[in-house]
């Protein structure tokens, strides 16, 4: 009785993964302490990391910072994360910024939902998608974080092994 309990929950969870990697969205979850829990395959691609294991088990707030636009007071925020996980309520932002810890950045729509558990919230999922044309209508982009280029995005790849210097030289 119990092998088959057992059996029909890993069919449960391996149905589960399967919906989770099929979807482009970028999906994790956070625990009730903030650390991820677990990562669907295009998040991981996203990310620029490999292995689930590469994120399983870290601070959101180690890893990730997003800024929904307009937003001036969360620029090196992890609230957006963790709110959801404190308060209860879902966070939602269609137009935004998405930073990883030594990784790529680039404009995401992204949704926090809390997962709560009699009545206390325990923990969060994330979806979060790439923006490939930013909705940031009538405010100025991001500008490039080495040579300050403006509308580059934080990190747009211009500089290759030879760093600000080549990409200035290049744009006069």
């Amino acid at each position: 009785r119990g092998f088959h309990a057992f059996h029909a929950m890993e069919k449960s969870e391996q149905r589960l993964r399967l919906f989770f990697d099929a979807t482009e969205e970028g999906i994790f979850g956070i625990n009730s302490e903030g650390m991820i829990t677990f990562a669907n395959s295009s998040c991981l691609e996203m990310i620029d990391r490999r292995l689930a294991q590469d994120i399983i088990g870290k601070r959101v707030d180690s890893l990730f910072q997003y800024t929904p636009r307009g937003d001036k007071n969360s620029a090196k925020s992890s609230g957006f994360f963790l709110d959801p996980v404190r308060f209860g309520r879902t966070m939602s932002s269609d137009d935004g910024f998405f930073e990883v810890t030594d990784g790529p950045a680039f404009y995401a729509a992204a949704r926090v939902y809390p997962i709560i558990t009699e009545e206390i919230p325990t923990g969060a999922v994330v979806f979060f998608n790439h923006n490939l044309k930013p909705l940031f209508a009538g405010e100025a982009l991001l500008g490039c974080r080495t040579c300050g280029s403006p509308g580059q995005g934080p990190d747009h790849g211009g500089h290759g092994s030879a760093g600000a210097g080549a990409h200035r030289a290049a744009q006069y």
